[in-house]
């Protein structure tokens, strides 16, 4: 690893998650949650066709510490299909940008009926 990747990993990610960071857990996929501080990005909503109809997707990166033993938490080798808890919503793993220096950035995803984000879907008297 280069001097930067090192220097920037012993002091930058650890900067960055005491500023920025929030409270998740980490669930490997059929192992233990992890506890975490993370740096949560926004949300962002849209639809996609399915086989089943089209369906509400939201997604967010969500950008954590790779090395374990540090004061935020980590995880050396995240993976797909794990899952993220972030605000007691349970978010999957679909994508992880390559990994660099002492962190991983996370696409996590969730997904809904479209119905739900109409307004006014189940009221009473609609014309």
């Amino acid at each position: 690893m280069a001097r930067f990747d090192d220097d920037y990993a012993a002091a930058g990610v650890p900067a960055l998650m005491w500023e920025f960071g929030d409270s998740i857990t980490y669930t490997p996929a059929g192992g233990s949650p992890v506890a975490l501080t993370a740096d949560v990005g926004k949300e962002h909503y849209g639809e996609v066709d399915t086989e089943n109809g089209r369906r509400l997707r939201r997604e967010r990166q969500v950008t954590i510490c790779r090395d374990p033993s540090s004061d935020y938490g980590g995880v050396a080798t995240p993976k797909l299909l794990d899952t993220v808890t972030i605000a007691g919503e349970i978010w999957a793993v679909e994508d992880i940008d390559p990994l660099d220096a002492g962190e991983a950035t996370l696409l996590v995803v969730r997904g809904g009926d479209v119905e739900r984000s109409q307004d006014n879907y189940r009221r009473r008297g609609r014309a």
